[in-house]
């Protein structure tokens, strides 16, 4: 639900700005990778530690199907007109004059359009121009005669909630833009809001505004209650990032200390209005998938000592030579001067000095308790999962460096050990909020990618993809959760994989070349030729294009949950998953033209809706 909404995988990213949270997953014949069912937008930082800025800053849209979907109408555009269809009567004629001079929809997908989770508002975007603003409607859908709300004109972006009450929009005014909220009239909220500034945000179900203004030290952050006549509260004034776990309704916010160059996490609880500081020294903050708990990092405390990264094989021969010299002694033999540099370093290691350490200390906050979940992190994420697991990247310790090759120097030590973590072996893991942290197995030389890594609903079992590197593809690992160790390799050349339903089917795309690959699940099952695939956890099944046509794109729209297959329609060129097995697809798409025709399938049969469709709205 911000400005910076991650574009669907596979979807060309539309000019207009208008984009509201997409919930449905949308694929198509020409796509030329599996799709996974949708994921959670993460908001989430990644702070100094600049050695290690390559590989910390890994925080992904994570694959799966754990995006909620709901199924209370359809949004399409036909040329230049937005339309909606109820599921039930005729569809509807909301708005003839969508661009004026601007873009609002790529290929057969469209943005800028949304419905409330039950359908009955609609918010749509009219007459957008060539700088990418519009005027903003809503309309309520149960009755197709009433005269849509205008909201407000010369809008930039907006967000709206879950129930379709509330929306809060950017107004533009020249170069500079306004905040404002709407819940059937309009009050503006903040003025001189600069599109560089970080994300406003209004909670999906309505009762809080939060945004940013500039300050000294950073964002100056503010909390709005929706309530009429409520007024803004400054939470915090040097703030870098924030988010909100909607489920408790506490912000979390990250904000320069005062030590300096570091940054400390705090949270705010909206309804008691308190702040408190979780952790000093902060590397990285996410609010997990399940909008309770948090994940973050910091440095590990304590310095990284000498005496842990240096071997002393010079002693036996160091012990031959006088602890002492002149410097006439010195100038006649050599090993008198280097013994003395060692035993400067000697001595630092005895007296336990050091340097700050680069590594990380992994948390999980869960009702109200934090359990250290990982050490020596180099990079972390949580998994898509209503249970609060992580998983990331850990650093091996590297070997210590022998005294001799120091020369004397201390940074050399430094130096050895940056290029030892940098260069040397990396182990992904998976840990709970229960303290327990497996390591995640590999074929030899063979890097996990933790950014697919997954979890049943069940929370039982994990599969993860390896990066087959001789052969340039990657290979699906299976296990159970409770022990990892003993992972089992199900296919190799994998392109996608998700759990289905809330056991441990896996289903995953594979052998993918020219155009089609493979569906299968690791019960052993498969189906070739087939393209553009949807992982359906609600139902445990997968939807897909069989047999694509080179030319036209089109190809055989099936259902299949590893056994049976249901054929839907013919001829599909793109799909968009409602839920609950309930599907809007375009048919007979014309590639040249841009236009299909558009049915809707209720799970048993088809209904043609309209011809000479562009697209479909995502929402």
């Amino acid at each position: 639900m911000n400005k910076d909404l991650e574009k669907q995988e596979g979807m060309e990213q539309p000019e207009n700005p208008a984009q509201p949270e997409t919930a449905a997953g949308e694929v198509s014949a020409k796509e030329t990778e599996g799709r996974s069912g949708g994921g959670k937008n993460i908001l989430a930082i990644v702070l100094g530690l600049a050695v290690f800025a390559g590989v910390l800053a890994f925080c992904w849209h994570m694959a799966g199907s754990t995006q909620k979907t709901w199924d209370v109408g359809v949004l399409y555009a036909k040329n230049d007109e937005i339309r909606f269809f109820d599921l039930k009567n005729e569809p509807y004629l909301l708005t003839e004059s969508v661009s004026k001079e601007g873009s609002y929809h790529y290929y057969y997908s469209a943005w800028g359009a949304v419905l409330s989770e039950k359908g009955d508002w609609a918010y749509y975007p009219a007459n957008i121009d060539a700088n990418g603003r519009f005027d903003l409607f809503r309309k309520n859908t149960a009755d197709p005669l009433a005269e849509p709300e205008k909201v407000s004109a010369s809008v930039s972006e907006y967000t709206v909630s879950r129930d379709g009450r509330q929306a809060a929009y950017l107004k533009a005014e020249g170069e500079r833009y306004s905040l404002w909220l709407f819940d059937g009239a309009s009050r503006e909220v903040a003025q001189d809001i600069q599109l560089s500034d970080l994300v406003h945000y209004l909670s999906g179900d309505g009762k809080y505004l939060l945004y940013t203004g500039r300050g000294t030290g950073g964002y100056v952050l503010y909390a709005l209650s929706t309530e009429a006549g409520s007024e803004p509260v400054e939470v915090f004034d040097s703030v870098q990032m924030y988010t909100l776990a909607e489920e408790t309704d506490t912000v979390y916010f990250v904000a320069k200390s005062e030590m300096g160059e570091v940054y400390d996490i705090y949270s705010y609880g909206l309804a008691e209005g308190k702040t408190e500081c979780l952790a000093e020294s902060a590397a990285y903050m996410e609010v997990m998938p399940n909008g309770r708990d948090l994940l973050y990092c910091k440095k590990a405390e304590g310095n990284v000592l000498y005496r842990d990264l240096i071997v002393d094989d010079m002693q036996e021969a160091d012990a031959a030579l006088p602890e002492e010299a002149t410097e006439a002694e010195i100038a006649e033999n050599p090993e008198l001067a280097e013994k003395l540099e060692r035993d400067k370093i000697r001595q630092a290691m005895r007296d336990g000095e050091g340097f700050e350490p680069v590594l990380l200390e992994c948390y999980i906050l869960t009702n109200g308790k934090t359990i250290k979940a990982a050490e020596n992190v180099i990079s972390a994420a949580a998994v898509a999962n209503d249970r609060p697991f992580v998983t990331g990247y850990q650093a091996v310790q590297p070997q210590p460096i022998p005294i001799s090759e120091l020369d004397g120097d201390l940074q050399l030590a430094e130096y050895a050990y940056y290029g030892a973590l940098m260069d040397g072996e990396k182990k992904a893991f998976l840990a709970d909020a229960m303290g327990h942290c497996q390591e995640l197995p590999l074929p030899a030389d063979s890097p996990v990618q933790a950014d697919t890594v997954q979890l049943s609903k069940d929370g039982g079992s994990v599969a993860y993809l390896v990066r087959n590197m001789e052969m340039g593809t990657s290979d699906l690992m299976l296990a159970s959760a409770q022990d990892t160790e003993n992972a089992a390799m199900v296919q190799t050349n994998v392109e996608s994989m998700a759990f289905l339903g809330s056991s441990s089917l896996l289903g995953y795309y594979c052998n993918y070349a020219n155009g089609v690959g493979t569906v299968a699940t690791s019960e052993g099952n498969a189906q070739g030729n087939a393209c553009g695939v949807y992982y359906a956890d609600d139902e445990k099944a997968m939807y897909f294009i069989s047999a694509p046509n080179g030319a036209t794109g089109n190809g055989t729209l099936k259902r299949w949950d590893g056994k049976n297959e249901t054929i839907i329609a013919e001829n599909t060129f793109a799909f968009q998953y409602r839920a609950n097995g309930k599907i809007a697809y375009l048919q007979n798409y014309d590639l040249t033209a841009g236009v299909g025709d558009l049915y809707y399938y209720d799970g048993k049969q088809s209904r043609l809706l309209d011809t000479g469709v562009t697209a479909l709205f995502m929402y």
